[in-house]
């Protein structure tokens, strides 16, 4: 079974949101004690706190902006985290084009089991393709568009295709 690295939970809960009440119990429930982090976890249990975060902290919006917007804090907290500071330093240096180059190398640390490309499409767009079991193109949406703005502070990111375990998203500078 595929894992998702801690530091993953600790930069979106621990850092970010803080989950008390109903909310932390709930986690709890699904598989992640605040309280009590661990190195890694099972994918089903970052699916399951994807689930309760959305309900809890995101409730009143449409899940497709609840995951964007959850995908946003993610990378703000794994930024925080000493995993997420090597990554995200590296971001600025490898510009948008580099980074998404190696998108597929930089993603394996923190969850190893999703399998996901970028390929040049035209003068300053790239696609992205991903498959993975827990993930949401609207997620994957959010990271990447929070993680590149490093390098391009006007990149914009769409969702192409949402299919259940993969999805398409295009990336375009903030140029075009």
């Amino acid at each position: 079974m595929s894992t998702v690295d801690g530091s993953i939970f600790e930069g979106l809960f621990l850092r970010v949101l803080k989950p008390e009440g109903a909310f932390k119990s709930q986690l709890r429930g699904a598989g992640f004690d605040v309280d009590r982090p661990q190195g890694r976890y099972p994918e089903d249990v970052f699916g399951r706190a994807l689930t309760v975060t959305t309900a809890y902290a995101f409730g009143r919006e449409d899940i497709t902006m609840a995951h964007r917007r959850i995908g946003h804090a993610l990378i703000e907290g794994y930024f925080m985290t000493i995993l997420g500071k090597m990554t995200g330093g590296l971001i600025p240096v490898l510009g948008l084009g580099g980074t998404l180059k190696k998108v597929a190398q930089l993603w394996k640390v923190p969850q190893p089991g999703m399998e996901i490309s970028a390929a040049a499409e035209g003068r300053g767009q790239w696609v992205v393709h991903f498959r993975d079991r827990v993930m949401t193109a609207d997620l994957v949406a959010g990271i990447l568009e929070a993680a590149l703005r490093r390098a391009d502070p006007l990149v914009q990111v769409e969702v192409v295709a949402r299919r259940l375990g993969a999805g398409v998203v295009r990336v375009k500078t903030g140029a075009n």
